[in-house]
């Protein structure tokens, strides 16, 4: 329920954008930041979270995360100018990034490698439909409430979440303690906050791939990412293990992961302004139109996890592709006269294909790990 709730908070405010540009007084490229940045955060801590998980109990970091998480939350509801705004946001990039890479090493640590497929399924429920529920369930929103309400609405499920935890979660992580390289920390940050960065920049309509704001932070970001893994090899106790790569379905898994997430992103934020800027339509459709592919990928993620226990990742990745470059495909015919219901077939067609490359891959790239990269394995997937 939590990890729904953190989720679903990395595009819920997509379709809230033009809302706060007219509150905040600011600039479009400005308050993308919101979404960005939450993005950003993500992408710089989820690569610590192995280190954590080997300092904290799976008590703790839990707990930790939901306050951290929560605090974000109230910050954000309240914010009256955006730097307050991008606080609260913050904070709550930081609890989920604490817990992503918890609850999938913990479901490593406690299912069997024959049952692993059907219980990604149901986390594959959560981690794909949080994101692409997140516009329909704003949509509706800012429709007839402040949105403000996209952050209240949260909080006492999550309180909720707390209590309960806090009488019945389990410690099921080992506590080892290692020693902690500051060195590969600080080289995490520039690594993957640089080319973050650097790619949220280059999309801005005011600047271009060779402008410094874009250039630099990637340049940056490339060496240090480059030193980072250097020494991770070089390290008999290295912050994130990188010879996880040397597993052929690790490595390929990473690869099948990353285009997958990609899409779906992507997906998910351009349609919104391609149905509300383009086409036309109010926001509540906009948010309806894309709620039927996100339904649909949710009730076949259990489908597909029983299948991968069935038959392996083979039946369901290499169709998974084929339809995913299908559906690409047919995306870049479309114009303003392509009809809502063409639109819906099209998501639903993608929303489906990367229901079945995503966690059947992310499951038997893990499954070929030894349990002592559980921890650095899941980083790693989340991390991309």
């Amino acid at each position: 329920m939590f990890l729904f709730r953190t989720l679903l908070n990395e595009t819920l405010l997509n379709l809230a954008i033009p809302v706060l540009v007219s509150e905040m007084n600011a600039s479009p490229s400005t308050v993308q930041w919101v979404v960005t940045g939450y993005m950003l955060i993500m992408g710089i801590l989820i690569p610590v979270s192995s280190l954590m998980i080997q300092w904290f109990t799976t008590r703790q970091l839990f707990i930790g995360s939901l306050i951290v998480f929560s605090f974000g939350t109230f910050v954000s509801g309240l914010a009256t100018v955006l730097p307050y705004l991008f606080v609260g946001r913050f904070f709550q990039a930081m609890g989920t990034a604490l817990l992503l890479p918890l609850m999938m090493h913990t479901l490593l640590m406690l299912y069997p490698l024959k049952k692993r497929g059907s219980i990604m399924g149901f986390v594959g429920l959560v981690i794909m439909v949080a994101p692409a529920i997140g516009p329909p369930l704003s949509g509706v929103i800012l429709e007839f409430l402040n949105w403000r309400w996209l952050f209240f609405m949260v909080l006492p499920f999550i309180i909720l979440i707390m209590i309960c935890s806090i009488f019945i979660l389990d410690n099921v992580t080992t506590v080892t303690r290692p020693r902690i390289d500051i060195n590969s920390i600080l080289l995490s940050i520039l690594g993957f906050g640089g080319i973050v960065f650097g790619l949220s920049y280059a999309g801005d309509e005011s600047v271009n791939w060779l402008h410094p704001s874009v250039t630099i932070p990637l340049c940056i970001g490339m060496i240090s990412l480059s030193v980072f893994v250097w020494r991770q090899l070089k390290s008999t106790i290295p912050m994130l293990e990188m010879r996880t790569f040397k597993y052929p379905m690790f490595a390929l898994a990473a690869i099948l992961i990353f285009i997958g997430m990609m899409t779906q992103f992507s997906t998910i934020i351009l349609l919104p302004f391609l149905f509300e800027n383009a086409i036309g339509i109010s926001t509540v459709a906009a948010g309806l139109t894309l709620l039927s592919g996100a339904l649909i990928n949710g009730a076949a993620s259990p489908f597909i996890g029983r299948i991968f226990d069935k038959f392996g990742p083979k039946i369901l990745v290499i169709p998974g592709m084929i339809l995913l470059v299908i559906g690409l495909q047919l995306f870049t015919k479309v114009n303003e006269a392509t009809s809502t219901l063409l639109f819906i077939v099209l998501y639903t067609l993608v929303m489906i294909a990367i229901a079945m490359i995503i966690m059947p891959a992310q499951t038997n790239g893990l499954n070929q790990l030894p349990k002592k990269y559980y921890s650095h394995g899941t980083a790693i997937f989340n991390t991309l």
